[in-house]
């Protein structure tokens, strides 16, 4: 008990006027998915693509097609290379059997994103440099049946230019079903509290977005300090990053900073 009530203290620190969010509160998913309605989704720019590609629109925004319509994938490079020790050649026994490159002429140029690339199945278009394929057994335009194939190849969504924001160095942006949203270099979401709550003892703390000793204030960012570590704050609330599920922020009584948010 004493054990908790030392964490619940500490937490409680940032309560002079940063106290955290309680622990309900609208989920991420429905604020993503309201703000994700509520605004256009940016039109696939042609110039930024091969001809041999084409974009196909879903329930969450555009995806990578053929110009047949099929979907392509992509390889997970963090699964290829500790599987295979290499990106382009991980498509192999029962992958190549079942996926096929996507060709890339031999006079093609790269352009935007995608490359063309040299392997053992001829010359292909790769995507933030890993290889493009399509799957056998999708028939009709927008069929993913190769999603999740091995863990390692998923369809490519189309991912439009992130609006201009202003944060410290160690966030980046992330989009992800429609929604840019910001992140730590980590991969987890930046989430903090609309007003300050406070924390019932049945809260767990979650982890804060630590700042460095000599990070400077930038834009509605700046820093508090509790606990005996410093910590960032946007628009005078802490600050704290949380696991992405599907692809979203999620904590419980947080929301995620999402770009373009008023």
């Amino acid at each position: 008990m004493r054990l908790a009530n030392a964490k619940l203290a500490a937490f409680s620190c940032l309560a002079v006027d940063l106290a955290v969010a309680a622990c309900t509160s609208q989920s991420f998913s429905a604020i993503a998915a309201a703000q994700s309605a509520a605004a256009p989704k940016d039109e696939p720019d042609p110039a930024a693509y091969p001809p041999a590609v084409k974009t196909i629109r879903y329930s969450e925004g555009y995806r990578y097609v053929t110009p047949a319509g099929l979907t392509l994938y992509l390889v997970d490079p963090r699964v290829a290379r500790p599987s295979r020790g290499t990106i382009i050649e991980y498509c192999v026994a029962a992958c190549a059997a079942n996926f096929k490159p996507l060709a890339a002429a031999p006079n093609a140029e790269p352009i935007g994103l995608w490359r063309p690339a040299d392997s053992s199945r001829g010359r292909i278009w790769t995507y933030r440099q890993s290889p493009v394929f399509t799957f056998n057994a999708d028939q009709r335009p927008g069929d993913v049946g190769g999603a999740g194939f091995e863990n390692a190849l998923n369809p490519i969504d189309y991912v439009p230019h992130p609006p201009a924001y202003i944060a410290p160095p160690a966030a980046t942006a992330l989009y992800a079903k429609g929604t840019w949203f910001l992140a730590d270099k980590d991969g987890r979401g930046l989430v903090t509290a609309r007003r300050p709550m406070a924390c019932t003892e049945a809260c767990e703390p979650p982890e804060p977005f630590r700042a460095g000793s000599a990070a400077l204030p930038v834009g509605a960012w700046t820093k508090v300090h509790a606990g005996g570590f410093t910590q960032w704050a946007w628009r005078k609330q802490p600050v704290f990053v949380a696991p992405l599920v599907d692809g979203m922020p999620s904590a419980p009584g947080l929301d995620p900073i999402l770009l373009g948010s008023k």
